[in-house]
């Protein structure tokens, strides 16, 4: 059920959202250009805070790993 991570091979919960929240993102602006929908500002919010998640587990401060 989980998508695995390509660095590690690990299974990742964080790159699960992320791949959720974007096929979310996609479907809600094709909605919104179709007409079916009318508005869709958290889609991208959504996806900003998953990319945020995803990219930022794992932050280096000078030697040190901050996980």
């Amino acid at each position: 059920m989980w998508f695995k991570d390509p660095k590690g091979g690990e299974k990742s919960v964080s790159l699960t959202l992320l791949i959720i929240s974007f096929i979310v993102m996609v479907a809600s602006i094709v909605g919104e250009m179709s007409g079916k929908l009318t508005s869709t500002s958290s889609a991208p919010e959504l996806f900003y805070a998953c990319c945020a998640t995803y990219f930022g587990r794992r932050i280096k401060v000078g030697n040190k790993e901050i996980k």
